[in-house]
């Protein structure tokens, strides 16, 4: 490990489903070492700030259950500081008009929309947190199965000509 440079190891289930179309995709990574943020980036679906430059990157998905690559491009960006963990995923969409966008309320099932959903389990244990956002920035989280609404997290969805982003703020004590 470079001593300059501070690094979060994380272990995350990254899932991406598009479940109208019934695609999905999942990280054949098990572990993403996350540099350390200089500045926080502004949750506000734009990926122009500094840390995004030097965020570690994930490309490598396959479609759920399969050993196939997905159907559409997806990339996330992971960076943190002291305090929250930063997700930012990109997912390729070149026809936006056919994003499945109806859940417009926090935890309204949203996985039933074209969505991104984060597990996050610390440290290996087991234990896991899943967060869930759809394009209209409606979200849900879970923890170890069983669902909570009160979790102090944020995220930001937006729609591009070739894509969508959300990005995610997960603060430690999430």
């Amino acid at each position: 490990m470079n001593a300059g440079r501070t690094v979060l190891a994380v272990t995350i289930l990254l899932a991406f489903a598009s479940l109208s179309r019934g695609a999905g995709a999942v990280s054949r990574r098990s572990s993403i070492c996350a540099p350390r943020a200089e500045a926080a980036p502004k949750i506000d679906g734009v990926l122009d700030d500094a840390c995004r430059q030097t965020a570690s990157a994930v490309r490598q998905f396959t479609q759920r259950n399969r050993a196939d690559a997905p159907r559409k491009p997806i990339e996330v960006k992971v960076c943190f500081d002291d305090t929250a963990l930063y997700i930012a995923v990109i997912c390729g969409e070149p026809d936006p008009s056919k994003i499945k966008a109806e859940r417009k309320v926090d935890g309204a099932s949203i996985w039933r929309d074209d969505c991104v959903q984060l597990f996050l389990t610390p440290g290996g244990s087991g234990e896991y947190y899943q967060f869930v956002a759809n394009t209209l920035g409606a979200r849900e989280y879970h923890h170890a199965g069983g669902k909570l609404a009160d979790c102090d997290w944020t995220v930001k969805a937006t729609i591009g000509r070739k894509n969508w982003i959300a990005e995610f703020k997960i603060p430690p004590a999430a």
